[in-house]
């Protein structure tokens, strides 16, 4: 019998950036390698997991390295990516210029490591024991025998009792137990006990718990319509759901969830933040009951792997998480829908650098079924495509559920205020209109672009600004604990309000950080329940629910965050929404900077005015003349994006070419910088073969970042499909000195 070959893909390190090897497929496991199987196989000295992208009659390596080809030495019996995902991995590992075995690793379960290890995960058992149906003699023997007789009398409450619990409820030990076992009067089983993470004790507003069903308006049922006919013929078709803030679009995706589900098919549900999945997941599992899980990295790991297998057996039909839940193991799907899609957590920042958005796209094309992407402002770059392409549509939803409630937007223009009086962090006008509120019993929510207490330290006697050795950046000081922490590397240094050059104390906080400010609140209004929500109050498990949790059942309630809340909640008591420190952003050096102020500002005015009552929104800013203010206080996106796409069109920015970002980075200045040089030249030697433009090389915006020197060089493509083909030659051919790592963003959401 011809022997058989498989093309297997191995995550190690390599010039080039797809390498693949075959092995001898042995005739004992011939029947179960097919493309997408995860096998072991020997890799030089080590034995490596890899995974199986092609079965051949031939390999092309045999005739003259066949002393050198080595069998496939078993199958990973836990799991085979389907051929639709193997499709996506070789796009996502074409379109993102990164390795297959990366792209392939995102579709297996949490965990998974291509090193092979004595690891595996398993579902957790749990020994629980029930009344054994003879109990011949069991009064006589239970006789002067207390801690058995309790045992007994526990179980018979219950059909069985997991040993922990039995214990603890009959007060008695573990001899008592198995006497019991032994004598045959109770018997013992395991079952597996699962964590099953979820959202049960969120809390929802009235309107929300409501079990009423919500008739759709003409603009929703619009939607709805045309959305369904692509569900019910299992097409694909791309939607953009344009809808002003607290228009309904959730209530939309809900119905078009139901449709797939009236076909016995799965939906899967993004969300750009784990501080939004609980609101989001309450929602859906009003209607879907137990046909509903959430996945996302929150969940810790043996959480997120007993999920993972739940979806891979068909358990669950429909999906709500962050970007990871776009690669769980989902069976018959039918719908793939991304809410407040424009959002730039959708963009992976380490690994393989995929965007969720377009990753998702392609996916939907492959298995041929509707996606659905929506938000208030939705990003230029796919708006302006889906206003070109045939298979896409942009529907609209213009106006607020609430009708009768409006929202006011009012500037306080920083530069007129007299400072000597008062409190630029806080003006006056945002403090009457805080009392307003907290009197009338409502919610507020304060945003403020910035974690820590102050944006960075001077000594004011010798100037001394205290900055990161590893990044070369200003601390920023936080009040809790009294330390100075870079934001970049995570570096921290404990701070005793002394320059830390030459000791004098005359140290001055200049910028506002979220400490700051919630410092100022608390101590106008102590009887106010406060809570605030930044990354450093969310790290623990369940706290975004916790927070939220607090503020929504709290009446009045401030609640105090960075772009946690900005996006997605809907909390209808809330009646006034101020902005503090947006201008912070404005010095940014990116192209898309003016778009990302804009849809912050948007999104968070959204949060106010969403039930009957009306909102206010009080944006504080040095910048009132500035078009971006401007346009936000017109309140209409368009004129907006008009604006945008001709400052993009002179200047040659998405969706005009295509960005990619190559960043060269190591603790050699001098390799860096070297490193830099050639590649660029080496990419200036394609330029005439695809139309491109190449900026650089040159130090990034953050030049120095966990003592790591960080160049970069920025390709405005006219043509990406060639320039990736093109590239990707290159750079596979290309010497990458050591300790010197380049990574390549394609399509970056950020260029810094």
């Amino acid at each position: 019998m011809k022997a058989r070959y498989a093309e297997v893909y191995l995550n190690i390190r390599t010039s080039e950036i797809n390498p693949a090897f075959d092995y001898i497929v042995p005739e004992n496991i011939e029947s179960d390698i097919r493309k997408g199987t995860v096998v072991i196989v020997p890799f030089g000295k080590r034995i490596l997991k890899g995974i199986v992208s092609r079965v051949k009659n031939y390999s092309s390596f045999y005739s003259s390295n066949s002393d050198k080809l080595k069998e496939i030495i078993k199958v990973f019996p836990d799991y085979n990516i389907d051929s639709n995902r193997i499709k996506l991995a070789h796009w996502i590992s074409y379109y993102y210029i990164s390795s297959l075995g990366n792209a392939l690793k995102l579709f297996m379960p949490p965990g998974f490591n291509f090193k092979e290890t004595k690891k595996k995960y398993v579902l957790k058992e749990e020994k629980v024991y029930k009344l054994s149906s003879s109990r011949q003699n069991l009064e006589n023997y239970l006789a002067n025998k207390p801690s058995q007789k309790r045992i007994i009398e526990s179980l018979k409450n219950t059909e069985k009792s997991e040993l922990r619990h039995l214990l603890k409820e009959s007060k008695s030990n573990i001899q008592s137990l198995k006497r019991l076992l032994e004598r045959g009067y109770i018997s013992e089983e395991s079952i597996i006990v699962k964590k099953d993470f979820s959202y049960d004790d969120y809390l929802l507003d009235d309107a929300a718990n409501d079990n009423k069903k919500i008739i759709l308006n003409s603009s929703q049922q619009n939607c709805l319509n045309e959305i369904s006919h692509f569900i019910e013929s299992s097409l694909n078709h791309s939607f953009l759901i344009e809808g002003v803030t607290g228009s309904g679009k959730t209530e939309v995706y809900i119905r078009c969830v139901e449709k797939a589900l009236e076909k016995n098919k799965t939906s899967v549900v993004l969300t750009p933040e784990i501080s939004l999945v609980p609101q989001l997941y309450s929602m859906f599992k009003k209607t879907f009951k137990d046909e509903c899980c959430v996945y996302h990295s929150g969940m810790n790991e043996t959480e997120r792997y007993e999920k993972w297998i739940d979806i891979l057996e068909g358990r669950y039909k429909v999906i709500i998480g962050t970007r990871s839940a776009l690669f769980t193991p989902f069976k018959n799907p039918g719908i793939i829908i991304i809410d407040e899609f424009h959002d730039n957590s959708y963009k992976e920042n380490s690994g393989v650098r995929y965007c969720t958005v377009e990753t998702a796209l392609k996916f939907s094309k492959i298995l041929n079924i509707p996606i659905v992407l929506g938000s208030a402002t939705p990003s230029v770059r796919i708006k302006y495509r889906f206003e070109k392409e045939n298979n896409s549509s942009i529907l609209n939803l213009k106006e607020k559920i609430f009708k009768d409630s409006k929202v006011v937007r009012e500037i306080i223009d920083l530069k007129k205020i007299n400072t000597f009086s008062e409190d630029e962090i806080i003006s006056n006008k945002l403090y009457s209109e805080i009392y307003e509120r907290i009197n009338k019993k409502e919610k507020v929510i304060i945003f403020i672009n910035r974690r820590g207490y102050s944006k960075y330290l001077i000594c004011g006697e010798c100037g001394f600004i205290p900055k990161c050795e590893n990044c070369n950046l200003p601390y920023t000081y936080h009040s809790v604990g009294n330390k100075l922490k870079c934001h970049h590397c995570g570096k921290e240094v404990v701070f005793n309000k002394t320059c830390l050059l030459c000791k004098s104390k005359r140290v001055m906080m200049l910028g506002t950080g979220i400490q700051k400010v919630e410092e100022k609140i608390r101590k106008r209004f102590q009887d106010v329940s406060i809570v605030r929500m930044d990354s450093d109050m969310t790290s623990k498990k369940k706290s975004h629910e916790r927070i939220l949790n607090e503020f929504i059942k709290s009446s009045p309630s401030i609640l105090i965050g960075t772009q946690m809340v900005s996006k997605g909640l809907d909390i209808k008591d809330v009646t006034l929404v101020g902005v503090v420190n947006i201008d912070s952003m404005f010095s940014l050096p990116d192209y898309s900077i003016n778009e990302r102020v804009f849809q912050i500002l948007t999104q968070v005015a959204g949060r106010a005015g969403r039930g009957f009552k009306d909102g206010k929104v009080l944006v504080q800013t040095y910048e009132a003349d500035g078009i971006i203010i401007k346009s936000f206080m017109k309140d209409n996106f368009e004129i907006f994006y008009n604006e945008e796409l001709k400052m993009r069109k002179d200047l040659k920015y998405p969706p005009f070419s295509n960005l990619v970002n190559i960043i060269i980075s190591g603790k050699s200045y001098e390799k860096v910088s070297k490193t830099s040089y050639l590649l660029a030249e080496d990419i200036k030697s394609i330029k005439n073969s695809t139309d491109c433009e190449i900026l650089g090389p040159a130090p990034s915006p953050f030049s120095k970042i966990n003592k790591n020197y960080r160049w970069h060089i920025l390709v405005k493509s006219f043509d990406l499909n060639i320039f990736i083909s093109r590239f990707t030659k290159v750079f596979n051919k290309f010497k990458i000195e050591k300790n010197v790592r380049v990574l390549i963003d394609v399509d970056p959401y950020w260029i810094l």
